[in-house]
């Protein structure tokens, strides 16, 4: 006989949590169970966090609803969902910032910031950890061959210590760019690769959660972020296709088949992405700052 499909499972409780009742009271978190109220103290660290992403979406002029969920293991969350009626009219009517991230996997996060009152731009780079998955392996080897639980112990805490340093790293990029671009009337675009050799990677995952990470933490403060596949191999000027000139430690020169104009290579998409909103003097402009900046020559006879 086929097994019977069980449709009744633990997470139907956090349903049921919505329906009858949660909300926060001072210091507490107050659940409605089946006619029982239960209070469960929040951490000091907690509520402030509470409090300050609520504050930030008020500011920015936002709707808040907060609910409560619950998962498999037990683990209970406070849910924040913060929705902003504001139209595309009004985005571009007032607009002050145009940032570009770029998800690059040998290099981490790029983070391009153009104000459009002066014309001035700041650039930041932050690091993903390189993990020595060589050695992790060999101790998932040594522990299969081992009879000792000491030794998946020794691997398990080696993998933990992986993933816990790449999401701090995550976390800390998320901070700084939504630091740089809260109070601002801005808008972003970000650039992740879906190279085929990242598939299922955990690489891969890891610059995905960045992108949904930022998107979240900037939907609080009203700025709008939009995933785009911008060309790092194609002339933000001409059109014409990019090779790659030469390689200056980690910056990666980039020279044009048609115009000649040497371009450092993350910095390309941002200036695709800056063409939808600015004038081609103005990309052609700030691409000669950029030139200059990265000490790239420019092309004879220009």
């Amino acid at each position: 006989m086929p097994k019977r499909k069980s449709y009744i499972r633990f997470p139907l409780l956090s349903w049921t949590l919505r329906q009858q009742g949660a909300d926060l009271r001072e210091n507490e978190l107050v659940v409605r169970v089946y006619r029982r109220t239960c209070s469960i103290p929040l951490p000091e660290r907690g509520l402030e966090w509470l409090h300050r992403q609520e504050e930030a979406c008020r500011d920015s002029g936002g709707r808040l609803t907060r609910y409560v969920t619950i998962k498999g293991d037990g683990e209970i969350n406070v849910v924040l969902h913060c929705s902003h009626s504001l139209s595309v009219e009004e985005l571009l009517e007032n607009l002050e910032v145009i940032a570009a991230v770029d998800v690059n996997s040998s290099h981490g996060f790029l983070l391009f910031v153009y104000d459009l009152s002066d014309g001035g731009f700041r650039i930041r780079r932050f690091k993903v950890p390189e993990v020595n998955w060589r050695r992790i392996k060999e101790l998932q080897r040594a522990a299969a061959k081992s009879r000792s639980p000491g030794a998946w112990a020794t691997a398990r805490c080696a993998l933990k210590k992986a993933h816990r340093r790449r999401r701090a790293a995550v976390l800390r990029a998320v901070a700084e760019v939504a630091k740089e671009l809260r109070g601002k009337r801005a808008i972003v675009f970000i650039d992740v690769p879906f190279d085929e050799s990242l598939r299922n990677n955990g690489l891969q995952r890891t610059l995905r959660s960045f992108a949904g990470r930022l998107e979240n933490a900037l939907g609080f403060h009203g700025i709008p972020v939009i995933e785009r596949t911008l060309p790092s191999k194609r002339c933000p000027l001409c059109g014409s296709k990019l090779e790659e000139a030469e390689k200056r430690g980690r910056t990666r020169v980039m020279r044009c088949t048609g115009c000649g104009r040497a371009f450092e290579r993350d910095s390309v998409p941002a200036l695709h992405a800056l063409k939808l909103f600015i004038g081609e003097s103005e990309v052609e402009e700030l691409a000669g700052k950029l030139a200059k900046r990265y000490g790239l020559q420019r092309p004879q006879g220009g």
